[in-house]
This record gives structure tokens, C-alpha cells and sequence, in this order.
């Protein structure tokens, strides 16, 4: 599969883990669940269809209180309605719409590499609102902070923006201090920080084709490249998504390596083969979907369509399954059936992919109740206005289901995914 005509190549193994594999692949292992085929683990239509009500009473409600905007990092910047990229955003002054998207490009891949696993008593106390924050959100608005004050930066003249090399330089007193941890008390998880913004900057320059522009690594240069390749005002989603997984896998690194390629979210279920060249590997790449989604609107800023949004699959991640189990949606029971005797890897695979295609199916339902077209209300934008606020009520309701459904896919113990227990 190639990419850049010119000069990048998708590796063989990266290509078979396509966004389109990603979802044919969770495909199956749904169907086998719906049918009943696998004993201690169900899906319940009806209770899909009743949360799709749910969720489309959310949106319309959201819809009319703020309009319907994108799922990712962006909104976790406008915390208690203050809106921080548009005003530092104002007090740079960018020089050119490429200047704007590089930078944007920056934060937004950096705030999404960000969303690592934290411990759940985590708080981040906000200066600018003397507000505490905790989880994805509270993350987000650490990583804003330091890159507004330059600690992500290798050019003084120059805060806002993410060097390779300056990711690489990070020391463990400047990771204690931006995201608010006792360096002593907590010297594993700063630990585990540094070596994964070390990984980022060294993955970044292991790929200059994709992150070098001008003598700068920069994350935000990505964007810059997929523009020179495919024009000035549309990008495919697809495209962006598979680009950074070609270009980033090696910093998600814990799952399965093959050919020597670090294939980041991709799990090896002994137990699951289904018919094709992957075998019994199961591609979900999250954090290459929240990447891509967190890419949205700088390419928008930017007066760059990115097309194809129904292409990218879903995100299979911790909320949406605690979500589906609160619901009633999907049951498991762990007692003396098929699914209980799956090794605690391939039950995590079956549920992620139960999850992914649950939520594609609820997003489908949703949009009927609605009456709108998947165009009109792409998936980014249910979610960012529907399921994930229905997932936090229903989680404040019952926090048993949240917690639940952490033990249940907690098993890969990698940091980069947020999914602790």
C-alpha cells in the first residue's frame, strides 16, 4: 500500500493491519457473539436499541447547547468553558495557515500520545481555573500547560511547539512538576513518562520522511507531508490513520512485534483464529483512531476538507465497554462456559471487538432515530455528544460496571493504553 508516491512505503505488516482489517476482522468474532456461539458472553438488541434512544435524546440535547463537535482533546482544552487553544492560539500569531496546522499538529498528536494509564486517584489542579481534573481530561490540560510554557520545545525564541529532541531531553524533575506527581512517592509512574516521551522523539526520528521538515522532527510536520502529497484542501481519513500507524508503531510497543515491526494495539488471541492472512492477530489501534480524530480540526482550521470519516473504525476502548455492560447491551458471566476458559488475552480481544461493532451498530441505530446521515453526524461526533456523556452518568449511577469492565481488559499491562483497573 503506498502512501507518498514518491518516497514512503507502508511496511507489508503495517498494511495488512489496515483500518479496513481492523473492523472485518472484530467483525467476525461480533457475529459469533450475537449468534450465541460462544457460551458466557451475549448481546442484547433490545437494550441496543433502548441506549440508542438514550443516546439520541443526549445528542439532540448537545446538539442544541453547543452543536455537535468532535470527540478528542479539544474539548478537554475548553474545560469550564474557557476556550485555552484559541487564546494562546491568538497571542502567538501565526504567519500562515501551514505555521497554525504544524502547531496544532504538535499539541494534538502529543496530547493524544499523552493518554496513558494513570491510577484513578490522580488529580490535576488547574491554575488557570483553580479547578481539579482527573483522567483523560485532566491529562489533556497537563500536557496543555507544558507545552504553552515551552517544556516540549528545543527552540527558546519558539514555546509552542514539540521537538523530537527536546522530548528526548525531558527530565524527571519536568514530568513530576507538569503533571503534578511526588517524584519520590511516585518515582514509577515519572519513570514510565520519561521512557515514553523518549520513545516518542526517538520514533520520530527514526522516520524523517514522515517528521523532518526543514531540519525540525516535529510531530506536526506529518501534516505538512500528507498535505504536499495530497493536495491543499482534502485529506482522507484513512490516509491520516494509516500514516501514523506506519510512522508511529513503534512507540506502542507490549503487543505483538512481527518481521521485526512493533505492530503497536495488536493482540495475538490463540484461541480466536478467523479465515485470513493475519491468522490469529486482532488489529485495533486505538490510539491511531484518536490521533486521526484529534487531527480533525487543525486540518479544518486549516481549510482542509478530511474525508471519509465512516472509513475509520470505532474506538474499542474501556468507556464504551462499561457502557455496553451498564446498558445491558453485552453480559458476561465468568463461570464454567466457553468464555471463561479463553485465556484472559483472547477474552480481552473478543470484548474489544464485541465493543467495536456494538458501537458502530449503536451509531447507526442513533442516526435513525435522529433522522440525520452519517455524513451529517459522523461517529467523532456521537460519541463527543452522546455516548461518552450517557457512559459517565451511567458510570456515577453504578461505578461497579466501570470497574468491572477495567478487570476485564486490563490483562496487556501496557502503559499506553488508558484501560487500568
Amino acid at each position: 500500500m503506498v502512501l507518498n508516491d514518491n518516497k514512503t512505503q507502508m511496511s507489508p505488516v503495517i498494511a495488512l493491519l489496515s483500518a479496513d482489517e481492523v473492523t472485518k476482522r472484530s467483525r467476525v468474532l461480533y457475529e459469533q457473539v450475537v449468534r450465541g456461539e460462544v457460551s458466557g458472553i451475549s448481546v442484547d438488541l433490545e437494550a441496543l436499541r433502548k441506549l440508542g434512544e438514550r443516546v439520541a435524546a443526549q445528542v439532540s440535547a448537545t446538539a442544541e447547547a453547543t452543536g455537535l463537535l468532535p470527540w478528542g482533546p479539544w474539548r478537554h482544552f475548553e474545560a469550564n468553558e474557557v476556550d485555552r487553544w484559541d487564546a494562546l492560539a491568538s497571542s502567538r500569531g501565526f504567519q500562515s495557515a501551514t505555521d497554525m496546522l504544524q502547531c496544532a499538529g504538535d499539541l494534538a498528536i502529543l496530547a493524544a500520545v499523552s493518554q496513558v494509564s494513570f491510577p484513578q486517584s490522580w488529580r490535576y489542579d488547574d491554575p488557570l481555573t483553580e479547578t481539579q481534573h482527573t483522567g483523560p481530561q485532566g491529562l489533556s490540560l497537563a500536557v496543555f500547560a507544558m507545552f504553552g510554557s515551552g517544556s516540549f520545545s528545543a527552540e527558546p525564541s519558539d514555546p509552542l511547539r514539540v521537538d523530537g529532541h527536546a522530548l528526548v531531553r525531558l527530565t524527571e524533575e519536568e514530568i513530576a512538576a507538569g503533571f503534578q506527581l511526588d517524584i519520590t512517592n511516585q518515582r514509577d509512574l515519572v519513570d514510565q513518562l520519561l521512557a515514553h516521551y523518549k520513545r516518542f522523539g526517538e520514533t520520530m526520528a527514526l522516520r524523517p520522511d514522515c517528521f523532518e521538515v526543514d531540519d525540525a522532527t516535529r510531530p506536526g510536520n506529518l501534516l505538512i507531508k500528507l498535505t504536499e502529497e495530497r493536495g491543499p484542501t482534502q485529506v482522507a481519513v484513512v490516509d491520516v490513520f494509516e500514516r501514523v500507524l506506519d510512522a508511529l508503531s513503534p512507540l506502542w510497543h507490549g503487543g505483538v512485534e512481527q518481521d521485526g515491526v512493533v505492530l503497536g494495539d495488536t493482540w495475538n488471541a490463540l484461541a480466536l483464529h478467523v479465515p485470513g492472512d493475519l491468522g490469529t492477530l486482532f488489529p485495533f489501534h486505538l490510539p491511531a483512531i484518536s490521533i486521526a480524530n484529534a487531527l480533525l480540526e487543525p486540518f479544518a482550521w486549516a481549510g482542509i476538507e478530511m474525508t471519509g470519516l465512516a472509513d475509520l473504525p470505532a474506538p474499542s476502548d474501556l468507556q464504551h465497554l462499561a457502557l455496553m455492560l451498564d446498558a445491558g447491551v453485552l453480559s458476561v458471566t465468568e463461570k464454567q462456559n466457553d468464555f471463561a476458559e479463553l485465556d484472559p488475552l483472547d477474552r480481552a480481544v473478543l470484548l474489544r471487538s464485541t465493543v467495536l461493532q456494538l458501537l458502530s451498530e449503536l451509531s447507526g441505530i442513533t442516526r435513525t432515530i435522529l433522522e440525520v446521515a452519517e455524513e451529517d453526524v459522523p461517529l467523532t461526533c456521537l460519541i463527543q455528544g452522546g455516548t461518552s456523556l450517557v457512559a459517565t452518568q451511567l458510570a456515577k449511577e453504578k461505578p461497579e460496571f466501570y470497574k468491572a469492565a477495567a478487570n476485564l481488559i486490563s490483562v496487556q499491562g501496557v502503559f499506553w493504553l488508558r484501560f487500568e483497573a
